[in-house]
């Protein structure tokens, strides 16, 4: 009986904490930066919910998803506020903490929000100009693209492709765009975008539909790019 006691106890403080974590992404969400004490306190919640995240069972799927959303939050609203600076310290070590948890989930929804994390930080370390920031940016693009290769879930697919266009839409990151071969790997993972069926992703469907647009759109802006 006591082992069952304590069993529904742990169930029930899971239950408490995700639901927490999924009110504070809610509140990042719709409060300003300056409401939530500024991009430093953020940052701060950035690392502590990291920190969480390395400290949690992968197979604890509902709070990996849980700290997931929120870490999403907090990064989003920090490049709402243009604060690229508490990333140009990132090393290498700690982007591949983050690829790790994106690889080793096999649930969609964190592989999703880890996907929007890794292409966020790669936009504000592109408005960091390092040689070691765009050697990050080359790490989180080959991730991406590869994900963009071999996931056979649509949903997944399409979000990873929304990051990389994010990531390299500007000019001043073309460099590293031909050095892991963006445009010519997009080319090839395009057809398998336009043949993909969509009907079992009834949620996500706008989503699968706006990428392949918007695909087709910066496969041909950075052809004529490359053409000057």
């Amino acid at each position: 009986m006591r082992k069952q006691e304590t069993s529904d106890l742990h169930n029930r403080l899971d239950v408490v904490r995700n639901t927490a974590l999924l009110c504070l992404n809610n509140i990042i969400q719709k409060l300003k930066v300056d409401d939530l004490e500024g991009p430093s306190k953020l940052n701060e919640l950035w690392l502590n919910l990291g920190k969480l995240l390395f400290e949690t069972d992968i197979t604890d799927v509902e709070q990996v998803e849980a700290i997931t959303r929120s870490l999403r939050a907090v990064v989003r609203k920090l490049a709402e506020a243009k604060c690229s600076s508490y990333f140009s310290h990132m090393t290498e070590s700690d982007l591949e903490l983050l690829i790790n948890i994106c690889n080793k989930s096999q649930d969609s929804r964190i592989k999703v929000h880890m996907i929007s994390i890794l292409g966020i930080i790669g936009c504000l370390l592109g408005n960091i100009n390092t040689p070691s920031s765009a050697h990050l940016i080359k790490i989180i693009g080959s991730v991406l693209l590869e994900i963009s290769s071999k996931s056979v879930d649509m949903w997944v697919i399409a979000e990873a492709l929304d990051a990389l266009i994010d990531v390299f839409a500007e000019d001043y990151v073309d460099h590293i765009a031909q050095e892991i071969n963006l445009v010519e790997k997009l080319n090839h993972i395009l057809p398998t975008l336009k043949k993909g069926k969509i009907k079992g992703y009834r949620d996500h469907q706008v989503v699968i539909t706006t990428t392949k647009t918007n695909l087709i759109r910066f496969i041909k802006y950075k052809n004529k790019l490359n053409r000057k």
